[in-house]
């Protein structure tokens, strides 16, 4: 099914899901308009990439509505890559086209993504922000609609993420697909998007417009209370480490 609505990208409405008797999800309305960011918070194993799966089409709801856009991609915490393919290869698996046309999209993508070069590099020889920018490349080469992102950015190291979560952003701002990101981190989510849902006990339990422009700091006036807020929704006090 689709998205009818022309700027509407997510359609989600009494979204339910059970696992071996349990209730994860329940009853879950949102929507995502086209070219919005998203960001969804809530405690580990609430359901967040449950709803993301879901979306992706990779599972199955027990009832409720979910409409997409056609045209969806889906990035993972691991980058996922063919060790047996080269780095071009594995951005074009599926894309239609001869060897030649395959590799220069994929050599137009690179650039994008900061890997000019990286065409025939073997998966094993990326560093991890490496790989997961050609994740992100084999996302983009598609001009997805609705850009579907689970965690992408929790096996890296902290400098690596920030350089990572910037390039996010510019790719964002220069394509304008639908963002979902399902994350934990807080800070993360105002970083990044333009409204942040909380996930309580199965259901939305909270909501927030970020008041930010594009270009973000942790400095901002108003970033900590926000984070203060997101925090509490949680459950947590103070932040950790």
């Amino acid at each position: 099914m689709t998205a009818t609505q022309v700027r509407t990208s997510v359609i989600i409405e009494g979204l339910t899901k059970s696992f071996a008797g349990r209730r994860v999800l329940d009853s879950v309305d949102f929507t995502v308009d086209q070219g919005e960011f998203v960001a969804l918070l809530g405690r580990s194993g609430g359901g967040k990439s449950t709803i993301l799966k879901i979306l992706a089409g990779l599972e199955s709801s027990d009832s409720g509505t979910v409409l997409t856009r056609p045209n969806r991609t889906i990035v993972f915490q691991e980058p996922r890559l063919v060790n047996g393919r080269r780095v071009w290869d594995n951005i074009t698996v599926g894309v239609p086209g001869g060897r030649t046309k395959r590799r220069a999209l994929a050599a137009e993508v690179l650039v994008e993504v900061g890997l000019d070069g990286f065409a025939d590099a073997w998966p094993i020889s990326l560093s991890g922000g490496e790989a997961q920018r050609v994740a992100l490349a084999r996302a983009l080469i598609r001009s997805p609609d609705l850009l579907l992102l689970d965690e992408p950015f929790g096996a890296l190291d902290a400098l690596t993420r920030l350089k990572i979560q910037s390039l996010v952003a510019d790719l964002h701002e220069r394509h304008n697909p639908s963002v979902v990101l399902v994350t934990h981190d807080v800070d993360e989510a105002i970083l990044l998007a333009d409204r942040i849902l909380v996930l309580q006990d199965g259901a939305i339990g909270a909501e927030y417009g970020v008041p930010f422009g594009r270009r973000r700091s942790r400095s901002l006036p108003g970033f900590s209370d926000l984070r203060a807020k997101l925090l509490a929704d949680l459950g947590v006090s103070e932040e950790v480490g």
